[in-house]
């Protein structure tokens, strides 16, 4: 390759720029990237910029044995070694390949996930989509039977587990399909099963579905697999909400497609409450990982409508245990009309609180991820709601009655937003929200018995 030959396509940098930035002091790959801005988009230069600063990057030299369509302007391409007693190793679905070829005079390279079953060594397969403007995919879909290409070991950490514990929520958008046809053929080759598959697989238009006929029988044949497929339309955040909602707290979530489509999904699965370390992205690969390696945190679940609660709260407590009243606020509390009808503020704020789980119960879906937000940030207002009605815990049957309001807002705020690792656990998640719903019952009877009582006594 000439100092004059484009390395990265992406951003126009040739060899003979990373050579001056590495004589210049950029001597390892993050140094590199940021001198050059080399490899900052789709990542597929990175082995070039590894091998011009000393790594060696094992490439196999391939042709293409079989071609198959596989939807509208879709094709898979089977890659054998030359070599004909060579075996590649073992993929996991979502693993990726580097592929190139000498286009134009000049070395082309793109990543491409495999497609194939996961056991399958004797060849590669890609499953590419052709477009009107890619130089690489335009020279692969022309007359590419009689061409032959180099590839890279396996690249990428992170793939859809075919045999896990937890249920797996897969969004695709496009050709972000390919990882999913994977790990489907590799349930099906290896008669294999877990928790749940699910696809919400979104595309443009109905003629570029990849493998749809394969894909059904599959389907048809394993029933823990499922598939939702949207042409020409964009799945809303309500959607993703209600996804959340009927999915257990421990569910994987994949999101693989155009950028702007992980992107999109990516943030609106954090503002449903779903934690970061359940929202697996497959573009991650080794030679780019020095660089671009997440970050894994927690952030992107708002908490402050829990510390707000907690303040609440303790100060409800505090001002009780230590005796710090306010005389206005008592002698306002003395008036029996005063008492019955903040009394009847308590119990509708405990029946408003029950229209949420009953739009989740009868499966009313609109708006549920707005209505949960309102339900959520409510119950941080449960102790002020009991304040106004009355200053003091009580005894006997107003004891038991505010106590029980008390720990279930105690129990509220300890949601899987705060406790999310321990929410991944089914049978913690369900005794949560057992305890939840039998506290509030509790509740509602003892309200409404309370006040009921109240008014009759008036």
């Amino acid at each position: 390759m000439e100092d004059n030959s484009i390395v990265c396509h992406c951003t126009g940098v040739t060899q003979g720029r990373l050579k001056q930035a590495i004589t210049q002091g950029a001597t390892n790959f993050e140094q590199l990237v940021l001198a050059t801005d080399a490899c900052t988009q789709c990542g597929s230069c990175a082995p070039y910029l590894h091998e011009l600063l000393g790594k060696k990057i094992n490439w196999v030299t391939v042709e293409i044995s079989k071609i198959k369509s596989v939807a509208t302007d879709i094709k898979s391409f089977k890659l054998r070694a030359k070599n004909k007693k060579y075996q590649f190793d073992a993929h996991q679905p979502g693993q990726y390949i580097l592929v190139k070829a000498y286009i134009n005079e000049q070395w082309v390279t793109r990543p491409y996930a495999l497609s194939a079953a996961r056991s399958i060594t004797t060849y590669r397969e890609i499953t590419v989509r052709k477009k009107s403007e890619g130089v690489f995919t335009q020279w692969l879909f022309d007359g590419a039977a009689t061409k032959t290409m180099q590839i890279t070991d396996l690249q990428g950490t992170r793939y859809i587990d075919v045999s896990s514990k937890y249920n797996s929520f897969c969004f695709s958008g496009g050709v972000g399909i390919t990882p999913v046809i994977s790990a489907c053929r590799s349930i099906k080759q290896e008669k294999l099963s877990n928790a749940g598959l699910h696809i919400d697989y979104s595309v443009s238009d109905a003629r570029h579905i990849a493998c749809e006929t394969e894909l059904k029988k599959i389907i048809k044949k394993y029933p823990f697999i499922s598939m939702h497929t949207r042409v020409a339309q964009r799945i809303s955040l309500a959607e993703i909400a209600s996804i959340v909602e009927a999915n257990d707290p421990g569910t994987q979530y994949y999101v693989i497609g155009p950028n702007q489509f992980e992107d999109y999904i990516y943030k609106a699965l954090l503002s449903c409450g779903v934690t970061e370390s359940a929202i697996n992205n497959l573009k991650e690969k080794p030679l780019t990982a020095e660089l671009q390696s997440p970050s894994k945190t927690t952030q992107g679940v708002n908490l402050s409508y829990v510390y707000i609660g907690m303040l609440f709260l303790f100060a409800f407590l505090i001002q009780e245990w230590f005796d710090l009243k306010i005389p206005m606020v008592e002698a306002l509390q003395q008036d029996e009309s005063y008492k019955r009808w903040t009394g009847f503020i308590v119990l509708s704020f405990i029946a408003f609180q029950w229209y949420y789980p009953i739009k989740q119960i009868f499966s009313f879906k609109e708006n549920l991820f707005y209505w949960r937000k309102i339900h959520k940030y409510n119950g941080v207002i449960a102790p002020v709601i009991l304040y106004a009605h009355s200053t003091s815990i009580g005894y006997a049957y107003l004891f038991i009655l505010s106590t029980t309001y008390l720990s279930n807002n105690i129990l509220a705020l300890c949601n899987r937003d705060v406790l999310h690792g321990w929410f991944k656990n089914k049978i913690v998640y369900k005794s949560w929200l057992s305890v939840h719903i039998l506290l509030t019952c509790c509740i509602s009877i003892l309200a409404w018995y309370h006040l009921f009582f109240a008014f009759a006594y008036s």
